[in-house]
C-alpha cells in the first residue's frame, strides 16, 4: 500500500458514513474489528455487532449533522507480517464547523484478496466515548 491507496482508502471509509452505506462499510472491515477510544476497547465480533455500531454512528452524524469528515494520511508502516499501520488525522465538520479539534488516529490495515480491510483502530472517536460537539471556527480573516 502506498500514500495514494492509503488516501482512496480513507476516502472511502468516509463516504461509508456521509453516504449512509452499511455495504461499503463492511468492505472495508475485517471481522473481528476492534476500536480503542478513551474510554478503553471495544470489539465487535459478529454482523450485528459491526451493524448495530455502525447505525450508531449515523444516528449521532445525523443529530449533529455531519455533511463533511476528512481524512489525510500521516503514515504508512509495512510491516513485515503483511500487514499496514496506517496514521491518519480526521476532521468532522457540520455547516462549516468542526466538531471537536481534528485528531490523529492510527488502522492496523490486512491484506485480502480484492484489496485491504481494517483489523482495528487505535485512537477511535465517536458516540461511544462522548467526544463530538460543536465547535465555532474563529474567523482568521
Amino acid at each position: 500500500m502506498d500514500e495514494g491507496e492509503f488516501r482512496i482508502f480513507l476516502d472511502r471509509i468516509s463516504d461509508c458514513f456521509l453516504k449512509e452505506d452499511y455495504g461499503m462499510w463492511r468492505g472495508c472491515v475485517h471481522l473481528p474489528f476492534s476500536m480503542v477510544t478513551r474510554k478503553g476497547q471495544v470489539i465487535l465480533e459478529t454482523e450485528k455487532d459491526l451493524r448495530a455500531n455502525f447505525e450508531l454512528y449515523l444516528q449521532t452524524h445525523r443529530t449533529l449533522q455531519v455533511d463533511q469528515i476528512v481524512r489525510r494520511p500521516i503514515a504508512i508502516d509495512l510491516c513485515d507480517d503483511g500487514t499496514v499501520i496506517g496514521t491518519y488525522s480526521t476532521d468532522i465538520l457540520s455547516r462549516g464547523k468542526r466538531l471537536g479539534a481534528p485528531y490523529i488516529s492510527s488502522m492496523m490495515l490486512i491484506p485480502v484478496e480484492d484489496g485491504w480491510k481494517i483489523n482495528s483502530i487505535l485512537n477511535a472517536r465517536g458516540p461511544h466515548d462522548g467526544v463530538l460537539s460543536v465547535q465555532e471556527e474563529e474567523n482568521p480573516g
